[in-house]
């Protein structure tokens, strides 16, 4: 057998280091033009990929430390600081940015972020009221149609709603995030929904996080609920995982308790200016005590977004199938077992002011189609929405 000279070997070694020096070059060039029209994002991104291809180039750690005081990301600004500091030979030059940027602020601090969102909307069957006026009832003696209650029947209305949050990422990186919320129907069911909840991870990028949230129907609790998220699933083939999991108590009749398992994947690409949001999720709910007992579920859905400067259009799709694995009640059609389809179709147009600050105008179409005609639905929906960021 015959060896490998050790030239070629060398050679062989040593290419490869070269090709990716070269890529990581590029990039890097690319990322000081994006610093020269103040694009710190894209920089950002761009000076990260560089440093993933080669960790010690110690310009693109400057340059990234340097955006991401722009982008007021403290927190990772001190980690490439405290890298560079720890340098055996630090340039006069560097040390001097170093304490200029500090004392200009760009060092570890609470961050707040926060943002508004208000949204008025007209729904065509707010109650999801039943799309059969009249059902067949199949008993021993024959099949008999049996009118629906009016007050089962689709009732159109409006809604309005508010919803505030608050993110704080005080030094250390952990984060707390506080929502808070209600919405109003009227005129027919006037009805009030508020919500309050709130987030905690132990590092703004965690791969962890959990939460809590409570809502109320009227002045009576409505149902309460402990959050509990997992991100640090490996990717496949660019997609990301989210393992979720959620117990909850409804506190209105009929009363049940309820523990959800639910795993998220998304996958994001860019094709010729258009950006594809696809997402699935399996989810499974243990709640022996809920009408209709255990429930399995799977969901898919695709939103195709156009950018175009401030302006944005979009459209999506999306479907979900749930069946329980009990009968719903007695009464009706022999004790059976609920399967649904649900289906939305939407349409959205979309515009980003300078000031931060979102418009949106959407439209949804949304049906319901169950083994059981009386849980059957179609609804209409078009709202606007208003969403400001601080």
């Amino acid at each position: 057998m015959r060896l490998i000279p050790p030239a070629i070997l060398l050679l062989l070694l040593v290419c490869p280091s070269i090709a990716q020096a070269q890529t990581a070059d590029a990039l890097y060039q690319q990322a000081i033009g994006d610093i020269a029209q103040q694009d710190w994002q894209e920089a950002s991104w761009l000076l990260e990929e560089v440093l993933q291809l080669n960790p010690h180039h110690q310009g693109a750690k400057l340059d990234l430390m340097l955006a991401y005081c722009q982008l007021e990301d403290y927190t990772r600004a001190a980690v490439l600081q405290r890298q560079l500091q720890a340098l055996p030979v630090l340039p006069q030059a560097i040390s001097d940015l170093i304490r200029q940027k500090t004392e200009q602020g760009c060092r570890e601090k609470t961050l707040w972020q926060g943002q508004i969102q208000s949204w008025v909307a007209s729904d065509s069957n707010l109650d999801q009221g039943s799309s059969k006026r009249w059902l067949e009832i199949s008993l021993p003696d024959g099949v008999f149609n049996l009118e629906v209650d009016p007050n089962s029947l689709p009732q159109a209305g409006y809604l309005a709603g508010l919803e505030i949050q608050a993110i704080a990422t005080p030094p250390g990186g952990q984060q707390w995030a506080l929502h808070a919320g209600a919405v109003q129907s009227w005129p027919q069911s006037s009805q009030t929904m508020r919500w309050f909840g709130g987030f905690w991870q132990p590092q703004a990028r965690s791969d962890w996080g959990v939460g809590l949230q409570q809502f109320w129907l009227q002045n009576e609790a409505y149902q309460s609920s402990a959050l509990l998220e997992y991100r640090g699933l490996p990717t496949l083939a660019g997609a990301q995982s989210l393992l979720r999991l959620r117990a909850q108590m409804v506190d209105i009749a009929p009363r049940y308790q309820s523990l959800h398992s639910e795993w998220r994947v998304q996958h994001i690409q860019k094709w010729r200016g258009l950006w594809l949001d696809n997402r699935a999720a399996l989810a499974f709910e243990l709640a022996p005590q809920r009408p209709g007992g255990n429930q399995f579920s799977g969901e898919l859905s695709s939103r195709l977004i156009y950018p175009q400067g401030a302006h944005q259009l979009e459209f999506q799709l999306r479907a979900r199938v749930m069946e329980d694995r009990e009968g719903y009640s007695p009464l009706l059609e022999y004790n059976q077992k609920r399967q649904s389809l649900q289906s939305n179709l939407g349409l959205a147009y979309q515009w980003q002011s300078p000031w931060a600050s979102k418009l949106r105008l959407e439209y949804q179409y949304q049906e319901q189609n169950d083994s059981l005609p009386l849980f059957s639905w179609q609804k209409q929906l078009i709202s606007l929405s208003f969403k400001q960021d601080f």
